[in-house]
């Protein structure tokens, strides 16, 4: 007979519901706080970035100014140079209008008698001297040129160096601020600048350029004005007419102020007369400006020019020993003294590396280097985090991931530094007569700006905030 066993119910399978509930609740709760950490560590890394490289871009929109101030300075240097040649080339130009003036009948006769091939420049000299005389000299046309290039290197040149270099320090900052600025345009207020390091000194008014013992560039006056002078000389002998001869010039140039004619001498066989055509210019101190033979030393004040036609002759007396008589002379000096003053006041104060910088050993030109390094801050608050403007606010439980500024200041801050070096590229870059690479200087128009480690800046940035310094010079 069949056999029945009770029947055995399985469990309900509603019985069975809602058991990862919980499971889903806890795996919800940590994405969520995952997604938060995400959101808010992009934001933070997002606000650092960009802080950072803000201020990059600050720092070195000053540096551009630093080297396009120090660039116009080294053009004005060539200014002045190039007005000071033109100066001693009008002083040069009147001593020979003066010569070709002394050019009378006894000079034509002379002359005509063994050097024929001078009868017509000196024909055409005593034409058109006097008149050129009258126009160019008497009626004070080059000395007035003389005193307008004069007034330009001392008020106009000269003076708009100092403005540079006094405006300097306010565009700095200025185009700091724009940037900052520009770069937080509708994104809250802007990050607050200041200054780290500075190497342009804190001179400000004309007497602190003038004699401070800090700085990077100061002016140079008086005794200090020699580099100026050793450029201006350097310059005045690229000129063949005031400075040093061409040597592939050919005999009898006119446009040279120095040649020699030879002729048979009548009264001694075998020997040679001469005529020479000598003339210099040079600059000096008002006091000692000297002569052709014997030029005073370099100095500062005075340019003064002398030519001269003189003849080396044989005398039927002795034929052993020439004789010499001048033929033709002329002199012209500039200056502000009694010696033919006119107003020139010589060579102007102008702007220059600062002379314990250019004491340094050629190998040493690290110091010849401007920096600038700035710090800048933004408070917390003010980024788009959490912890500011964020519209995402959790409670004070879930926002475990905040800023943490160092030392607890509640300011994020990034710090740059510039430095504005020299550089000439390509073969100009070395001396032509030792090899050597030219080393910084004022005149010629070379500096660029880079941005530089600011490791120093960093720990200074770092003890200000209470954190220690944490970076190592290299």
């Amino acid at each position: 007979m069949p056999v029945y066993l009770p029947h055995i119910r399985p469990p309900l399978r509603r019985a069975q519901r809602g058991q990862v509930l919980v499971f889903g609740i806890f795996v919800a709760a940590v994405a969520a706080a995952m997604l938060f950490f995400v959101f808010n560590s992009g934001q933070l890394i997002r606000e650092k970035t960009k802080l950072v490289n803000t201020t990059d871009a600050a720092a070195y929109a000053a540096g551009v100014l630093e080297a396009r101030t120090l660039n116009y300075v080294s053009y004005a240097n060539r200014v002045i140079v190039g007005n000071t040649i033109a100066i001693a080339q009008m002083n040069s130009l009147q001593s020979w209008l003066t010569m070709l003036n002394t050019a009378g009948e006894d000079a034509i006769v002379l002359l005509s008698t063994k050097y024929p091939e001078m009868i017509a420049p000196v024909a055409a000299a005593q034409q058109h001297a006097p008149q050129m005389q009258g126009e160019l000299v008497d009626s004070g046309v080059l000395g007035a040129l003389t005193g307008l290039s004069d007034q330009r290197n001392l008020y106009t040149v000269a003076y708009s160096q100092l403005i540079a270099f006094q405006v300097l320090r306010k565009a700095r900052a200025d185009a700091v601020d724009n940037v900052l600025a520009t770069s937080y345009a509708n994104d809250g207020n802007p990050p607050r600048a200041e200054l780290m390091s500075d190497s342009l000194g804190p001179a400000d008014s004309e007497e602190d350029w003038r004699y401070s013992e800090d700085g990077f560039v100061r002016i140079m006056g008086g005794q200090d004005r020699g580099r100026m002078l050793s450029t201006v000389l350097a310059a005045q002998s690229k000129d063949p007419f005031i400075g040093i001869a061409d040597p592939k010039a050919p005999a009898n140039d006119p446009l040279q102020r120095g040649w020699e004619s030879e002729a048979d001498s009548p009264f001694c066989a075998g020997m040679k007369d001469k005529l020479i055509r000598r003339g210099k210019t040079w600059i000096s101190e008002d006091g000692n400006s000297g002569n052709l033979d014997a030029p005073g030393p370099p100095g500062f004040a005075r340019w003064t020019s002398e030519d001269e036609l003189v003849e080396e002759y044989y005398s039927f007396e002795d034929c052993s020993t020439p004789q010499r008589r001048r033929v033709l002379f002329g002199r012209n000096s500039f200056g502000s003294g009694a010696a033919g003053g006119s107003g020139y006041a010589g060579i102007p104060d102008y702007f220059d590396l600062h002379p314990r910088l250019m004491n340094d050993r050629p190998g040493e030109d690290d110091k010849l280097r401007m920096g600038f390094a700035i710090r800048v801050t933004r408070q917390v608050s003010d980024t788009m985090t959490s912890e500011g403007r964020s519209i995402i606010e959790p409670t004070e439980r879930l926002n475990a991931y905040k800023a943490k500024p160092a030392g607890g200041t509640g300011e994020m801050v990034a710090v740059s530094k510039t430095e504005t070096f020299f550089r000439r590229d390509g073969e100009a870059r070395l001396n032509k007569e030792s090899g050597t690479e030219e080393r910084p200087n004022l005149f010629n128009p070379f500096w660029h700006t880079r941005l530089a480690n600011p490791c120093g800046e960093v720990n200074a940035a770092r003890n200000i905030q209470g954190a220690g310094g944490i970076c190592e010079t290299l």
